[in-house]
C-alpha cells in the first residue's frame, strides 16, 4: 500500500553557469562605466550575456570544427552594434526595452549556430552527440 513507486533520483548538481556568466559581464559593464560610455557599456554586456548564453545552450557542438569560427563570425558582426545602438534616456525602466533586445540577440546567435550546423554539419557528428 505505501511502496514506493519510483526509484528516488540522484542529486543533480547545481547548474552555476549563469552566475557565471553575470560575474563574466559585469566587469565589462563597469570598465565601459569607467571610460564615461555607459550605454555603450550597457549593448556590449546584453550582447556578451547573451552571447555566452547561447553558446552554453550549444555546448554540444564545441568539438565541432564550425563552432567556434562560426562564434567568431557573428561576434565580428556585432561590433559595429555596439556604435549604433543608443539606449534612450526616459524614466520608464530599461527592462522594457532591454530585454526584447537581448531575447532577439540570443536567437540571432542560436539560429547562426543552428544555419552552421544545417550547413556544416554531418550525419556521423550528430550521432556522436548523442552518445
Amino acid at each position: 500500500m505505501f511502496e514506493q513507486l519510483e526509484e528516488p533520483r540522484e542529486p543533480q548538481p547545481t547548474d552555476w553557469s549563469g552566475t557565471i556568466i553575470g560575474l563574466a559581464v559585469v566587469p565589462v559593464f563597469l570598465v565601459f562605466v569607467h571610460l564615461g560610455r555607459p550605454d555603450m557599456g550597457l549593448t556590449v554586456t546584453i550582447a556578451l550575456a547573451m552571447f555566452l548564453l547561447a553558446i552554453k545552450f550549444h555546448w554540444k557542438w564545441r568539438k565541432r570544427t564550425w563552432f567556434w569560427p562560426t562564434l567568431a563570425v557573428v561576434l565580428a558582426c556585432h561590433i559595429p552594434l555596439f556604435f549604433m545602438i543608443r539606449w534612450p534616456h526616459t524614466r520608464g525602466p530599461m527592462i522594457l526595452y532591454t530585454k526584447p533586445l537581448g531575447i532577439l540577440d540570443f536567437f540571432i546567435v542560436s539560429g547562426a549556430l543552428r544555419l552552421a550546423d544545417k550547413l556544416f554539419g554531418h550525419d556521423s557528428d550528430s550521432q556522436e552527440d548523442e552518445a
